[in-house]
């Protein structure tokens, strides 16, 4: 068999993986990826080490190792071979090329071979491809792999027609594709509007599915678990639409919005709709999706500085209120992160734990029964800030990068969100106390004790530089006016210090 003529995914594993290896074969090939691997790709005859020795050196633009308790087990193997021949071809390369990417397929560790100049394999970046997070770590290899081959994801040539048939993988890159595709060609506008509509039929369907309550037959041992399982199969289910999202702030002009910014209220009135008998925290699931298409959207403003986007997706997106004489407020005042999740709240604590650590959620439960899963200050974003890697892979250079604009985006919803709550308190009379207050503080609080920076008073600077010329003020944030900019500034600051002083 040849050697594809674009390269390909050299793909190394133990036998007792296969079904499992199958699996990964199954959505590479699904994205127009190509693997080479010893059972399919040897013909009868071939001297399989020369094959395979020339597969490594002369073909491969990716080196994928896949490590399971089976394959560290074995003290001989293929596998590990194939790592050494690996090993010798990653040396040439310059330093930090990414060119081996580590696979677990369970919760094994990645075995310590050296790589020369004091690194170790176990010190790359690896992908978890078991668990809850199976789908996520898979869009992140895809979207990695994918930029090594310097090409768009628009060159994905799916044979489905729809992202009906799709697994949530598959369904990421679909919309991306189809998004990038039919925003280019104003004939195929009606065909993008569907599809948005389809996909935000699909996440308001599966809202609504998500319980209300827990089992009657629960103990409050076991009650966290549950929550958990709940609130990752709602961030799987939003992903998709996350990453149509991303391209839609980046190219759409403002009209063309219009089906992204009705199909995120859809999905925030769902979550908040009124039901007669429920337990609050798994009520509260249900506002995963929201939250992480808003901070999708936060992240992608601040990546493109689209602020026109911001302006027709957040700023002026009103949705229904909870609170029946209010009417209508602002999408920000409809999506608390911090009532959907405290910062103590035992189910928060696991989704933060699993992901920082790579660990499954029953493994985190483990963990949170024996007292060992930290503190963390702001759990839900930092469980949003790992999930979100998936939609961003290709866009970021480095963690620091994406730490850095996760910051700001942040403060920006902080400051959007502080401005709809003084707004609404004009609204019902400035005697009320209701909603005077941001909501969206989030890792920018503790990470500025960390950097020893006040990000959001950087930001203020910024605005008083360039006053009435901000940038946002001229997309038409905070209704284009000084004044309200000045207020939301000054009630957001005042928090976000009182909030960063208490969590040194």
């Amino acid at each position: 068999m040849n050697a594809h003529p674009l390269g390909h995914v050299f793909i190394s594993y133990v036998r007792e993986d296969k079904a499992l290896v199958d699996k990964i074969c199954t959505a590479l090939e699904t994205a127009n990826i190509p693997c080479w691997r010893d059972v399919k790709s040897l013909d009868p005859g071939d001297k399989w080490k020369s094959k395979i020795r020339n597969a490594i050196q002369n073909h491969s633009l990716v080196f994928l190792p896949c490590f399971s308790r089976q394959s560290v087990a074995k003290s001989k193997s293929m596998m590990n071979e194939e790592i050494i021949l690996a090993i010798d071809e990653y040396r040439k390369l310059p330093p930090d090329a990414a060119w081996i990417f580590p696979v677990r397929l369970d919760d094994s560790s990645i075995p310590d071979w050296e790589l020369g100049a004091g690194k170790m394999l176990s010190d790359i970046q690896y992908v978890n491809l078991f668990g809850d997070n199976y789908t996520i770590e898979m869009v992140r290899l895809i979207k990695s792999i994918e930029k090594l081959l310097e090409r768009d994801t628009g060159s994905y040539d799916f044979k489905a027609t729809n992202a009906d048939d799709l697994s949530e993988a598959e369904r990421s890159i679909f919309l991306e594709q189809k998004t990038k595709a039919l925003l280019g060609d104003p004939k195929q506008r009606i065909q993008l509007d569907d599809l948005i509509s389809d996909e935000v039929k699909r996440i308001v369907a599966g809202i609504k599915r998500l319980p209300p309550d827990l089992p009657k037959d629960s103990e409050y041992s076991n009650f966290a678990h549950i929550l958990a399982k709940r609130a990752q199969s709602a961030i799987d289910l939003v992903i998709p639409f996350c990453n149509s999202l991303r391209i839609a702030v980046k190219y759409a002009e403002p009209a063309e919005l219009v089906p992204w910014a009705t199909g995120l209220s859809a999905i925030v009135n769902a979550a908040n709709k009124s039901i007669s008998s429920y337990v609050p925290s798994a009520l509260a699931i249900r506002r995963v999706p929201a939250l992480a298409a808003i901070m999708t959207i936060g992240i992608a403003v601040t990546l493109s500085n689209r602020w026109d986007a911001f302006r027709v997706l957040i700023a002026e997106n009103n949705v229904r209120s909870k609170h029946d004489h209010l009417g209508t407020v602002n999408i920000l005042e409809g999506t608390d992160p911090y009532q959907m999740m405290p910062t103590g709240d035992a189910v928060a604590k696991i989704l933060a734990y699993s992901v920082k650590e790579g660990e499954t959620i029953e493994s985190a439960c483990t963990a949170l029964d024996n007292n060992a899963i930290p503190n963390y200050h702001t759990p839900v974003a930092d469980w949003l800030f790992v999930e979100l890697k998936s939609v961003f892979a290709d866009q970021f250079h480095d963690e620091d990068e994406y730490e850095l604009t996760f910051d700001r985006a942040e403060i920006y919803l902080g400051l959007a969100s502080a401005d709809a709550a003084i707004q609404l308190a004009d609204k019902i009379g400035k005697s009320s106390t209701y909603g005077y207050s941001a909501r969206w503080f989030g890792r920018s609080t503790w990470r500025a004790n960390q950097t020893h920076t006040d990000p959001v008073s950087e930001m203020q600077n910024e605005f008083e530089i360039a006053g009435a010329n901000w940038t946002l003020l001229s997309a038409g944030i905070f209704g284009g006016k000084k004044e309200r900019a000045e207020r939301a500034f000054a009630s957001y600051a005042s928090d976000f210090t009182k909030i960063r002083q208490s969590r040194w």
